[in-house]
């Protein structure tokens, strides 16, 4: 079989244009068809082409966390706990996921309802 002169190859290489990341603009080396440096700038990237709100995020987030320290007090029955413990855990009295009513008010917290009575005891149940 006749090989083809290897002097043809030379210089024979095709001109790539520098790819950069979509999202931060850096310099991207390896496969061809690598759109971003990393997988922070990829999840940057495609966040904000979907549009996703951040604060509805954020307050998810702190609901989340909310709803753990509560499931952390094992409630096997209803508790009185210092509105300061709750604090040092890192729980946030303004976020809550509904309005139980009652006087004092009750809040909901998915199926957990508290209040705050005298500013320094919080009175938590698990609903239902």
């Amino acid at each position: 079989m006749n090989r083809p002169d290897e002097s043809v190859f030379k210089g024979n290489v095709e001109r790539v244009t520098p790819r950069t990341c979509l999202e931060c603009g850096a310099s991207l080396n390896g496969r061809s068809d690598r759109k971003f440096c990393d997988s922070a700038c990829r999840n940057a990237f495609n966040n904000k082409k979907r549009g996703l709100n951040h604060s509805v995020r954020d307050i998810d987030r702190i609901l989340h966390s909310n709803h753990s320290i509560f499931e952390s007090l094992n409630l096997e029955v209803p508790m009185e706990i210092s509105v300061l413990l709750l604090k040092t855990r890192g729980f946030h009295f303004g976020f809550f996921t509904h309005w139980v009513g009652g006087d004092p008010w009750l809040y909901g917290l998915y199926e957990f309802e508290f209040g705050v009575f005298s500013g320094s005891t919080v009175w938590i149940r698990k609903s239902g």
